[in-house]
């Protein structure tokens, strides 16, 4: 009989391929600055002619399905495709891949086409990663809080020291050392004070709270409040630490496209006298 049993229900997973195929649209459309994509299926879809009939409508539609296309697939977003034939002869002329022009971000100028003419600053390096660090290791701190089901509390008028409450037992948050409803019973005050390092008084404070019939509620409740704000802390914390990754990340390509475009001017040069010397060889 088992075997007819599902777990999730048929129309779940449609629902959740749905939601995929949404936001891989979603994405498309972020990426390539523009919903003209997704327009023009849900429009060839709905008129079923996927092309107008008059001439220039249709080459000025082709034109944007293309820049729309650029856009998507690289990541960099010209804002025509006389842009973008620039930074394509820009790329080949210094041999540079377009994927570096699209980490180099808000530091490249799409319509000159080349680097913006101020370099990024070593305040920029470290005030970047800074904010990335921070972000980052409060952000694993929040993920690993947010799967705890232990209410964070403290003793009232106590000593202040953070507490981790179960219903059967205590973990002190500054030492990592935990005391049960058992050991209330069997141990005194002042040994499991001195093993958790938490004052006497706390210890009989908290022995006191095992065996009442709202401390399960009170986790409870404590619990689900702190979900909602370690979630509200989360998305705080990627908004400033995704865009500071970013920062970061662009500052390191354009320090080093920079360098490249440098090196390459420094080596022309030297290339066009080692050409000439043949021919000089050859006149003689």
């Amino acid at each position: 009989m088992l075997e007819i049993v599902s777990a999730i229900p048929g129309w779940a997973w449609t629902l959740l391929h749905l939601g995929a195929i949404g936001l891989l649209l979603l994405w498309l459309c972020w990426r390539s600055g523009s919903p003209h994509m997704l327009l023009a299926r849900l429009w060839s879809l709905v008129h079923g002619k996927p092309q107008p009939g008059d001439r220039v409508i249709r080459a000025y539609l082709a034109s944007r399905s293309t820049l729309m296309q650029f856009r998507a697939v690289t990541g960099v977003r010209c804002r025509t495709l006389e842009d973008t034939r620039r930074l394509i002869a820009w790329t080949v002329d210094n041999n540079e891949e377009i994927g570096d022009v699209a980490r180099c971000g808000n530091y490249f100028d799409l319509r000159k086409p080349g680097l913006k003419l101020a370099p990024p600053k070593r305040w920029e390096f470290i005030t970047s990663l800074l904010i990335t660090m921070v972000c980052g290791a409060t952000l694993i701190l929040a993920i690993s809080a947010l799967t705890s089901q232990r209410a964070w509390v403290s003793v009232k008028n106590g000593s202040g020291k953070g507490l981790l409450l179960a219903p059967t037992n205590f973990e002190v948050w500054s030492t990592a050392r935990h005391f049960t409803a058992a050991d209330c019973k069997t141990l005194s005050g002042e040994a499991i004070a001195k093993r958790v390092g938490l004052p006497v008084d706390d210890v009989s404070t908290a022995c006191g709270w095992f065996g009442d019939p709202e401390l399960q509620p009170l986790i409870d409740s404590t619990v689900r409040n702190q979900h909602l704000g370690l979630s509200f802390l989360i998305g705080l914390l990627l908004g400033y630490g995704l865009p500071a990754y970013r920062w970061f990340t662009s500052a390191v390509a354009a320090r080093g496209m920079s360098r490249r475009l440098e090196r390459r001017v420094s080596e022309q040069p030297a290339a066009a006298a080692i050409q000439a010397k043949p021919e000089s060889g050859q006149d003689a």
